[in-house]
C-alpha cells in the first residue's frame, strides 16, 4: 500500500454544529464550533458533476479536499475566502483502497446565503 503524499497548505475553517439550546419558540437553536485546519485544495465555482450513484447532474459552489482525519461530515460548514459553504452530502472517502490511501476526503459544498 502506498501512503499519501498530499501536502495540505490551504487554511480553512470547519464549523461543526453543536447543540445551542432553544429559541423563544422552543425550536432547537444550533451553535457552531470553529476548527482551523489545513486543506490540500479548494475548488471554488463548481461545475456540473455526475456521479455513479446519482447520474443526474448536480451543481456545487465549492469542492474541498481536506484530510480524512479532520472528520468532516454532511451538514458541517466550511469557511474559506470570506464565504461560508455547507457540505451537502457525505464526503467522498477513498481510504479503503487496498493499493493507495490518499488520506483526503472530497467535500462538495453549496454557498450559504444571508
Amino acid at each position: 500500500m502506498v501512503a499519501s503524499s498530499f501536502e495540505c497548505t490551504i487554511p480553512i475553517e470547519v464549523l461543526r454544529r453543536r447543540s445551542g439550546g432553544r429559541d423563544a419558540y422552543g425550536n432547537p437553536r444550533p451553535s457552531w464550533e470553529r476548527e482551523r485546519v489545513m486543506a490540500f485544495a479548494v475548488q471554488v465555482g463548481g461545475d456540473w458533476a455526475a456521479t455513479v450513484t446519482h447520474p443526474q447532474a448536480a451543481r456545487y459552489d465549492a469542492v474541498v479536499y481536506a484530510p480524512s482525519s479532520v472528520g468532516i461530515t454532511a451538514g458541517d460548514r466550511v469557511f474559506y475566502l470570506d464565504r461560508t459553504y455547507e457540505v451537502v452530502e457525505p464526503p467522498g472517502n477513498w481510504d479503503a483502497n487496498p493499493w493507495f490511501v490518499p488520506g483526503l476526503v472530497e467535500c462538495r459544498c453549496q454557498k450559504m446565503e444571508g
